[in-house]
């Protein structure tokens, strides 16, 4: 049994980590797989009861049908997906907080691409097998020969078009992939307005006509929005930076801001436009780009310029550049401290980035005060002092095996996030000495007292529960002489413990998941009535028997009710008035849970034969559920987003005046041998004197005894992989309790997904660090941390406290 609960245990908090980083993109999928789902339904549901014979053609054109439905949705979807500038805007939209917008090109819109491959192949299979069996050619200029003429060449445009776009043909051959794929765009779309007809009426133009002005309106804005110049460039404009690295230096064309990038195009090589990150600062006279040779464009560019270097070659290269476009680099200015970090050529952003504040000349950095007041070696005791202090008082293990790091994140979080909800003053911690002193001396009351998750209790004799039949147990807990609650009054502390169990669990972001899922299934449900016809739903009077249909609909529907309900009146529970002092709680009490319920009065209402009429289906269907599923998309993301690196409109605190002050910088980079950084510790030279930035760098492929001497100017050298956990808890013991820190990565995704499991742990701990000291008295964390006196108390209580990390990763794929 203890095995099966340890397993439970390690699978729930291996499930929640992974939702917590990957929630929204799989409810999107989710979604969108139902939609594809509901459509096929659609066109065979009406297909099949268009042909009433008994034969297997009704079959194989119901299939047929299906899969053309769900080609109307994808063909329509893919054209979105491509109109990025529509998506730029959405980001600057509260949208962005719910909609995986960042994904949506290439990644999605490569999903959508596979979904229609297979869609045209059962359309296409299904429709020829009953067009060859059954002979049922016709002529017209919408009849079937129509259709099956313009579907051929439509097939045989598509394969070349998803053949050039596989990964490894791609990265080869882009120039071959780029002209089949906007020539076969054109074919597609354009035959594909002649080719989609439902019983010799055209039908598919209805799913693309919007869609492609849209994309039409995207190219045109595109095109007046950016600026293009065009360039005669010598070899004096380039150099090369060893084997595969291609500096471009060249006069500014236009104004742009760190962080930003460029697209650049040579017409001796191809009419393509290729991405490239601005190396150079705003303020420098020229634009500078690396380029690195990987493909067939790069390299020849990179032969182009290097046949001029050499003078091989005297007629200029005429060279088009357009831009600037935004990317999340540029956002430096948004946070209290930034912390950059790359590997590669995808340091070039944060070079821009460096140099730029390095130009703004900051004067003043507010990580001095902890560095110069504390010593790091006695820094480092008071850490770890404060780590076993946070371990013994809350019953909290900070140290992740290999087994259990997953159950361990999950069992801090849930109590930080716990502490964090109590109003101050609320929760008082004893000492961890006297703590930790009882528990070795009495092995038998600790075993005894392990239903207690964390050793703290309520103190405020006026809360919603009665906490006085407790206050024997509360003298005893603050006693010298600490002692464990008596079996009399456990079962009011129990009583609260059971309440922050309770409301940990509703915070998850597996059962928000799970309500999210009742959500889509009550959408399903109505758009099931409303394929299959099923007009008035009423129990007794619905021409199909429709009892699971209001079974089903009347038991989700009080699931998140009653869901949304308790977990409402936890949160009161235990903020009370604060609740009410952020607007989206507000919008919870007061919109969403009257909604919830009024919408299942109707549920209600059919049990007693009273029948929906079609109009609130359809307000239900349109309007009603879509409007709860984004609020309750919008509560996850409030509840994920804290603890999740996702950014929102939460501010810094102690002084902090983000997009007013020059943030602290940490730039991290690796790179794989000693050489290979040459171009950027060349870049960042300039940056050795009058700079309070701090420049790391990890040689990952050598040894520390084969590395030359550092630089003076780079403030850390290392060989091997960088330890994330310690960087990340150093940065965040260094900056201002209650900032905000802006992580900004460009490299590769293990490398990504590496940094961002160590923010998150970090700031767990901070969290921790911050209840601890805040709620502890100073006289107690003096004696408990051996600290000289209450100055010092001050001290750690205004750095690395609450720390909130927020990660945005460059995608230029």
């Amino acid at each position: 049994m203890a095995k099966q609960k340890s397993l439970f245990t390690l699978l729930s908090a291996t499930l929640e980590s992974h939702l917590s980083t990957h929630a929204f993109q799989l409810l999107a999928l989710i979604i969108y797989a139902l939609a594809n789902a509901l459509m096929f339904v659609w066109g065979a549901h009406d297909e099949f009861h268009h042909h009433t014979d008994a034969n297997n053609l009704r079959w194989y054109i119901c299939i047929a049908r299906g899969a053309g439905y769900t080609l109307n949705l994808n063909t329509a979807l893919v054209i979105l997906l491509a109109a990025r500038l529509f998506a730029t805007y959405l980001r600057e939209t509260p949208l962005q907080h719910i909609l995986p917008l960042d994904k949506s090109f290439p990644a999605f819109h490569i999903v959508v691409a596979y979904t229609i491959a297979a869609a045209v192949v059962i359309h296409a299979s299904f429709h020829l097998a009953w067009l060859v069996a059954y002979d049922m050619w016709e002529t017209g200029m919408w009849g079937f020969t129509m259709s099956a003429a313009t579907g051929v060449v439509l097939l045989v445009v598509f394969i070349v078009m998803f053949i050039s776009a596989m990964p490894k043909y791609r990265k080869k051959h882009f120039r071959i992939f780029y002209l089949i794929h906007s020539v076969g765009a054109l074919l597609f779309f354009g035959l594909l307005v002649f080719h989609g007809m439902y019983n010799r009426v055209p039908e598919t133009y209805k799913w693309i006509a919007a869609p492609l002005i849209i994309y039409t309106i995207d190219r045109v804005l595109r095109r007046y929005k950016i600026s293009t110049a065009e360039l005669e460039l010598t070899g004096e404009h380039s150099s090369l930076k060893g084997s595969d690295i291609l500096e471009l230096r060249v006069p500014k064309p236009f104004d742009y801001q760190a962080g930003q990038y460029a697209e650049v195009c040579v017409k001796s090589i191809n009419s393509e436009w290729h991405p490239f990150t601005i190396a150079s600062s705003p303020h420098e006279d020229s634009m500078c780009f690396y380029i690195k040779a990987l493909g067939d464009w790069t390299t020849n560019l990179r032969d182009a310029f290097e046949a001029r270097v050499e003078n091989d070659l005297y007629e200029p290269l005429k060279v088009q550049i357009r831009g600037p476009f935004g990317a999340p680099a540029q956002h430096v200015s948004g946070y209290c401290r930034v912390v950059l970090i790359s590997g590669g050529v995808g340091s070039t952003p944060f070079a821009a980035i460096c140099k730029h504040l390095h130009h703004l000349n900051k004067s003043e950095n507010h990580s001095k005060a902890l560095e110069s007041q504390v010593s790091s070696k006695r820094q480092s005791q008071v850490q770890w002092r404060i780590r076993d202090a946070i371990s013994i008082l809350f019953d909290v293990s900070l140290d992740d095996s290999r087994n259990d790091e997953a159950a361990n994140q999950q069992r801090r979080q849930q109590l930080a996030d716990m502490l964090n909800m109590s109003p101050k003053g609320d929760v008082h911690n004893v000492s961890f000495k006297r703590t930790q002193s009882k528990r070795s001396d009495d092995f038998d009351a600790v075993e005894d007292s392990k239903q207690m998750n964390f050793s703290l209790c309520r103190q405020d004799s006026k809360s919603s529960f009665n906490l006085d039949d407790c206050s024997d147990a509360i003298r005893y807990y603050n006693r010298p002489s600490f002692q464990f609650f008596s079996s009399s009054p456990r079962h009011v502390i129990n009583w609260y413990e059971y309440r922050t169990r309770l409301l940990a669990f509703l915070h998850t972001t597996r059962f928000t998941f799970a309500l999210l899922l009742t959500l889509v299934a009550r959408i399903v449900i109505l758009c099931i009535v409303s394929i299959f016809n099923l007009g008035h739903i009423g129990l007794y009077n619905s021409h199909i028997d429709a009892t699971w249909v209001i079974a089903t609909n009347s038991i989700l529907g009080l699931i998140l009710g009653v869901a949304l309900l308790t977990t409402i009146l936890l949160e009161i529970s235990f903020m009370r008035v604060r609740f009410f002092y952020r607007v989206w709680r507000c919008v919870d009490f007061f919109i969403f849970l009257p909604i919830t319920f009024l919408c299942n009065i109707s549920n209600f209402a059919s049990w007693n034969g009273h029948a929906q009429p079609k109009f609130l289906i359809f307000l239900d269907l349109i309007i009603v559920l879509p409007i709860m599923l984004l609020l309750l998309c919008h509560r996850m993301y409030r509840s994920v987003g804290s603890r999740n690196l996702l950014d929102d409109t939460a501010e810094c605190r102690q002084g902090c005046k983000c997009n007013k002050t020059i943030p602290d910088v940490d730039f991290v980079w690796t790179t794989p041998r000693d050489s290979d950084d040459e171009w950027l510790r060349n870049e960042l030279y300039p940056l050795a004197t009058g700079t309070e930035l701090r420049l790391h760098r990890y040689v990952t492929r050598e040894n520390m005894a084969d590395l030359e001497d550092p630089e003076r100017f780079i403030t850390t050298a290392n060989a091997g992989r960088p330890q994330w956990d310690e960087i990340f808890a150093q940065i965040a013991e260094q900056t201002p309790s209650h900032s905000k820190i802006g992580v900004f990565f460009c490299g590769p995704h293990p490398m990504g997904a590496a940094v961002q499991k160590s923010m998150r742990k970090v700031e767990v701990m901070s969290n921790l660090r911050g209840s601890y000291l805040r709620k502890t008295e100073s006289a107690v964390l003096v004696d408990d941390l051996i600290l000289r006196d209450e100055g010092e108390v001050k001290l750690l209580r205004e750095y690395g406290c609450n720390i909130r990390f927020v990660f945005r990763e460059e995608n230029f794929s």
